[in-house]
């Protein structure tokens, strides 16, 4: 994923429990491919699994000690204090009031292998991670972690990168005011980002240029400022404009149908016998392929652009 921001919330994705991916994301539903083992015996499986169930503390890994619930009906969720929830916050008021944020896995174990397997997958991606796990003599979940990527063979054996869990709790119950974090709509919004970032940085080229040359640059490279015309999720262009008010267009296209799509315009009214130069970036109100069309210019530079229909002046 490219242009996301590499804050406190992406950290404790990364190096938590889930050893997620800025770029490409973190482990996602797939079905874990067949280990050749015999047949499970269901009563030692549920053995295994009632022993997971319950709260774990996940602690001398990170400064902050994490809780992660495994339930019965094979879901894990990852609990973050509450203090640290405005890092998790996408606009809920009540993430900022004493709400305690979770993120929602599944797991899958076979007690029947050795070293027993586990295998830790997320709604949001197409991968999974598959692992070891054993239950040690005094009750710990070891897991081997560091290293372990998405899609990578299952480790074997266990090395001093595993991580530890003490149970603290057979209760499944979440918090009461629990905020399941939507990885999937986290990702999207990540890589919505770089449509939007990148149209605002054109825009402010675009007037730099404007002061510069008394004319809008007509080409990307003109800006200089490295935006390539293609990236994985967007298409930029420039689009030439033509009135009696100079102006400039540049447009996003988004290249997925879950993605919305962007459009920056740049004015340049006269104020005092010169130039100022006003602009917007507007986005689509819903995913699009189509970017916005090119707002209508201003009657002065106090005016607000307005966007066009179907779309709203991005934040």
């Amino acid at each position: 994923m490219t242009n996301t921001y590499f804050n406190f919330r992406n950290f404790l994705i990364i190096s938590c429990l889930l050893p997620l991916n800025i770029g490409s994301s973190a482990i996602a539903l797939q079905s874990p491919k067949p280990t050749p083992t015999q047949s499970p015996n269901p009563a030692l499986t549920n053995s295994r699994t009632s022993q997971f169930v319950g709260q774990w503390r996940l602690k001398d890994y990170l400064p902050i000690p994490l809780t992660v619930i495994f339930t019965q009906d094979g879901k894990l969720f990852v609990l973050l204090p509450s203090y640290l929830s405005s890092f998790f916050s996408t606009g809920s008021p009540s993430l900022s009031r004493g709400s305690v944020s979770a993120f929602e896995y599944r797991y899958k174990i076979n007690s029947t292998a050795q070293p027993m397997q586990i295998d830790l997958i997320s709604p949001a991606e197409n991968q999974t991670v598959a692992t070891i796990f054993e239950l040690t003599s005094d009750g710990q979940l070891r897991v081997e972690w560091e290293g372990i990527n998405p899609g990578e063979p299952r480790p074997t054996e266990f090395t001093a990168g595993a991580i530890y869990l003490q149970k603290v709790a057979n209760t499944t119950a979440l918090p009461r005011n629990t905020q399941i974090i939507d990885l999937a709509a986290q990702q999207r919004q990540a890589r919505e980002s770089e449509g939007q970032q990148y149209i605002s940085s054109m825009n402010m080229a675009q007037q730099a240029f404007y002061i510069e040359n008394e004319k809008f640059a007509t080409a990307i490279d003109d800006l200089g400022i490295g935006i390539k015309p293609e990236t994985e999720n967007y298409s930029f262009q420039i689009v030439p404009q033509s009135g009696s008010i100079p102006s400039a267009m540049m447009t996003a296209k988004a290249k997925s149908p879950e993605l919305k799509s962007y459009t920056g315009a740049v004015f340049a009214i006269k104020v005092d016998g010169g130039f100022t130069s006003v602009s917007v970036v507007c986005e689509t109100d819903q995913p699009s392929t189509t970017p916005p069309a090119m707002p209508i210019a201003p009657k002065n530079a106090e005016e607000e652009i307005k966007c066009p229909a179907g779309s709203t002046a991005a934040e």
